[in-house]
């Protein structure tokens, strides 16, 4: 089984998009995505320990994104406390990097994630100022004003990108950041299947009683000019930054990694 996951992973990268879609469609990859009790039970579990999963590693590239998030938002507004949505921010692992980092500032964090995700965390992890929301709405309704929109790669899961996105910027949030986000740098909309072994997803280590299956989700990276404009509607001050290749997809030559820093809202 792992040989089989190694050639369908090495397959994925390498072969025509519309065949490796046509291939995972074919095979079920990506039927459940983030919906499959395997995917499910591995955030769940690796978010629950933190000694383990975690390491208490503030180092790691992914994990000084939120560092960066905050030390942006706290340049402008020096803070004593800070309200964040936490947008597909999967256990909440990136409040627990926040609270390392940033020691003195009071957080209200909402992480909003798909219902059974937030079913299962509700009732498994309870940490001060940490809370979960099955959508935009509830969360808005747990945080009040909202200082910051944190999202971490998490738009391209979506259904509709873009109408995902304009949700949150309708917060008006004194700092929006968009990090690790594939968008496509043509005109069109790319859509393809991502495979990933469940034990990739979450932070840290695989808990040594869940074995690790490979599942897939549907993606979809939407231009990059479309993205700007929204912003642009939303926010007067637009910052982009170019990651460049995305490795997420066999088409990665059409879509790059991009982070976005937006501040000053317009109030509409």
């Amino acid at each position: 089984m792992k040989l089989c996951n190694r050639i369908l992973l090495k397959f994925y990268y390498f072969a025509p998009r519309n065949l490796w879609n046509w291939v995972a469609t074919l095979l079920g990859i990506g039927k459940t995505g983030y919906d499959s009790e395997t995917i499910t039970q591995m955030i769940v579990e690796k978010n629950i320990n933190w000694e383990y999963a975690y390491e208490k590693d503030v180092t790691s590239y992914e994990n000084q994104k939120i560092v960066t998030a905050i030390a942006h938002h706290q340049s402008r507004h020096n803070s004593s406390f800070v309200t964040v949505l936490d947008f597909g921010g999967g256990g909440g692992h990136s409040f627990e990097i926040a609270q390392q980092t940033f020691k003195k500032i009071s957080m209200k964090w909402v992480v909003v994630e798909r219902e059974k995700i937030v079913k299962m965390l509700t009732n498994r992890i309870s940490r001060d100022g940490l809370s979960f929301a099955s959508s935009i709405e509830e969360a808005k309704k747990m945080t009040g004003n909202v200082d910051l929109i944190f999202c971490n790669s998490a738009l391209q899961y979506t259904d509709a990108p873009l109408d995902s996105l304009e949700n949150l910027l309708r917060q008006n949030a004194k700092t929006v950041f968009l990090t690790r986000s594939p968008f496509a740098k043509g005109k069109d909309a790319i859509s393809y299947i991502q495979p990933s072994l469940s034990e990739s997803n979450g932070p840290g280590h695989p808990p040594r009683n869940l074995h690790s299956v490979l599942e897939g989700y549907k993606c979809k990276s939407v231009p990059i000019e479309e993205v700007l404009s929204l912003i642009q509607k939303y926010y007067r001050e637009v910052k982009v930054f170019d990651e460049g290749r995305w490795e997420g997809a066999r088409s990665a030559k059409l879509i790059n990694s991009y982070t976005i820093l937006a501040t000053n809202p317009i109030l509409i």
